[in-house]
């Protein structure tokens, strides 16, 4: 993979589906790695970045806020410089689309993950969506959130911008990525995992990408999306033939693999049939299963096992 983010994950089943349908983005599957992460404040996790900061012990900071805390706001308003503003907690930047490095348009930003690492280098995670002049989001249904990430460091008191990489990937719909945090690869190596999908006419999907963040760049480790979570609720009726709701965890396997470590992920759901005439209880069947993805050549690929999740 090159240094600058040329390819853009795709979206999946997205073109087919009713975009004027207004129902909210699925929400993002509970999920599993090798160390934590803040939800709404910051947390201890396990790492060090690569390649520079190697020969370190293994240790980060990292939060994460559906609402920004004030360390996100600050870090925002650093990366961002005349192009904050603070009363949308964000800021409003011309960039290029993720699709069309060529096509400029207006794009509403804010700060939703970061990870100070040992070596020194914070890195923050930024969702981007189309917006107008005021700030106010232009983003559809259809319209997934756009990456972008800042590498900056503080000295003497004062955060300087060091690198960036703005709307690099998307992911996601209405606009928003979805949940985002940085995890370890290993333990010298960091990663941004992103749960994201969507909901359309009832069925529902989470998706889940992974970058490697690298001293001044990162590189998209799933060139194809991988199934995490969906469901049928929203579209389950006692008559309807075949229902579903099967939830995904996931986790790195360490000292497995070769450049980096296997992905495993755990399915746990239903499925269920059509309910017997004259009754409206469904008859359900409990599902589980197992899947391995190891890196290569095209990224995270199933090595061995089965995704059970079906796509919509």
């Amino acid at each position: 993979m090159p240094s600058k983010f040329a390819p853009v994950l795709p979206l999946i089943c997205i073109a087919l589906l009713c975009a004027c349908e207004q129902s909210a983005p699925a929400k993002p599957a509970a999920s599993a790695a090798s160390a934590q992460s803040a939800a709404a404040s910051s947390a201890a996790a396990p790492s060090t970045p690569a390649p520079a900061a190697a020969s370190q012990s293994a240790s980060a900071t990292s939060g994460a806020a559906s609402q920004p805390d004030a360390q996100l706001l600050t870090l925002a308003q650093a990366a961002l410089g005349k192009d904050w503003r603070a009363e949308l907690k964000g800021g409003l930047r011309e960039l290029p689309a993720p699709d069309n490095r060529n096509e400029y348009s207006n794009y509403l930003l804010e700060a939703r993950a970061w990870v100070k690492l040992e070596d020194g280098q914070t890195i923050l995670a930024m969702n981007s969506q189309p917006a107008d002049a005021e700030g106010k989001s232009s983003a559809g249904h259809v319209t997934p959130g756009a990456l972008s990430l800042y590498w900056l460091k503080e000295e003497q008191g004062k955060w300087l911008l060091m690198h960036k990489e703005e709307n690099l990937t998307e992911f996601g719909s209405f606009g928003e990525l979805g949940n985002l945090r940085f995890v370890p690869l290993d333990d010298k190596r960091m990663a941004l995992a992103i749960e994201g999908g969507g909901t359309w006419q009832g069925y529902s999907i989470t998706h889940l990408g992974l970058l490697e963040i690298q001293a001044k760049t990162a590189r998209i480790l799933n060139k194809s999306l991988i199934p995490l979570s969906s469901d049928s609720e929203g579209a389950c009726m006692p008559e309807t033939e075949r229902c579903w709701s099967i939830q995904g965890e996931w986790k790195f396997l360490p000292g497995t693999g070769k450049e980096l470590p296997d992905l495993q992920l755990q399915f746990k759901g239903h499925e269920s049939s059509a309910a017997p005439q004259g009754s409206e209880e469904r008859k359900k069947r409990p599902q589980q299963g197992q899947a391995t993805y190891r890196f290569g050549a095209k990224g995270y690929q199933l090595q061995s096992g089965k995704n059970i999740v079906p796509e919509i």
